[in-house]
This record gives structure tokens, C-alpha cells and sequence, in this order.
């Protein structure tokens, strides 16, 4: 007699678990973003995004310390409960490579939660632009 071979049902199981296709198996890497910085300065800032993986970066700006919304939401410029981001936009990420997006227009002296997304994964940051430089009057002197 011809020793037991495993029945095929049990043999694409023992495939499918290997190859991680039923779930059981360990999943793949998920691509992170991170806010590797920001520069804010009056009524600007400066961010600087790093992704895992190359893919279209999308943030969204929002006033105060708001929550951010989901990948979706933040792809699409909205906040968690689907208001209209202040400032919105999105720039190309390379997978590994710091990746610059400037921000104007800001409001100076004020505070702002940063939200980004490659797609897949989500970040976020708080912070604040500066007062613009006060000068007073200039001091004429006699010569």
C-alpha cells in the first residue's frame, strides 16, 4: 500500500496560507507617511513630507486643532466631520525622499493642525505661524 498523500483541498489550503492570500499568513508592509518638519514663519509654512513608498501626496491645512479626517477625507480636502479644509493641495512623493510643499496665505499669529496622506497611511502635526515684525514710526532727527 502506497503511503497517505495529503487530499488537494488540503495542499491549496497549505499553498494559500503560505502565499498569505487567506489572511492568516503575515500581510505586507503598509507604506508610511511622516511630517519629517514644518517651517512656519509669518503667514507661511514649509512641510516636509517623507513616504515609504512612491505615491501622490495629498494635506490638507485646517484652523485650530481640529481632527483630521480619514485617507479619503484628507485626499479630498476635508476635515473628520466633512467640513472644507482651510488650505488644501498635493505633490508627488518619492519612496524614501523628503519632498517640499510650501504654504501661503496663512493667517499670521495663528494656530494649525496639518494632516497628510500617500494614499494608504495618514500623519499629522500641530502648529503656528508667527506675528509679522511690528516697526514703529521712523525717528527724524535734525542733521
Amino acid at each position: 500500500m502506497l503511503p497517505c498523500s495529503p487530499s488537494p483541498r488540503r495542499f491549496l489550503r497549505g499553498a494559500l496560507l503560505a502565499l498569505g492570500v487567506l489572511g492568516f499568513a503575515s500581510s505586507a508592509a503598509q507604506a508610511a507617511i511622516s511630517i519629517v518638519s514644518t517651517a512656519p514663519s509669518a503667514g507661511m509654512t514649509t512641510i516636509t513630507l517623507n513616504s515609504s513608498s512612491a505615491a501622490t501626496g495629498h494635506l490638507t491645512v485646517l484652523q485650530g486643532t481640529v481632527s483630521c479626517g480619514s485617507v479619503l477625507q484628507t485626499q479630498t480636502g476635508l476635515d473628520s466631520t466633512g467640513t472644507a479644509a482651510y488650505r488644501r493641495g498635493s505633490l508627488s512623493l518619492a519612496a524614501a525622499t523628503n519632498a517640499n510643499y510650501t504654504v501661503r496665505n496663512l493667517s499670521q499669529a495663528t494656530s494649525y493642525t496639518l494632516c497628510a496622506t500617500n494614499g494608504t497611511d495618514s500623519a499629522s502635526a500641530n502648529f503656528s505661524t508667527s506675528a509679522m515684525a511690528a516697526f514703529g514710526s521712523a525717528a527724524w532727527a535734525n542733521v
